[in-house]
């Protein structure tokens, strides 16, 4: 978020309306943004939806956690993907 910018003036940019239903995916208390968080739910009228919710959308509002070091972590998921997909691979006997 733009520090400069208020929480109400980052959800009208996203365009978030009243009565929308947004689903919240990622979220941490430790680095989510509760500002925005708040003005969200405040502009919507409505609570955030989780992943098990069965209602169709309006918006996604995904957290995302910026690794220190996120190009040796992606490296690293993807070696480790592709050793359990080689490991589950029949054998050619």
């Amino acid at each position: 978020m733009n520090s400069a910018q208020a929480p109400a003036a980052t959800v009208e940019r996203l365009g978030i309306k009243v009565d929308q239903l947004i689903l919240e995916v990622g979220f941490d208390q430790s680095d989510c943004d509760q500002t925005i968080r708040d003005a969200i739910t405040a502009k919507t009228g409505n609570k955030f939806l989780d992943a098990t919710s069965q209602e169709v959308v309006d918006a996604v509002i995904l957290w995302w956690l910026r690794y220190r070091d996120w190009e040796t972590d992606r490296k690293s998921t993807r070696l480790n993907s592709s050793h359990s997909r080689a490991s589950r691979m029949p054998s050619s006997a």
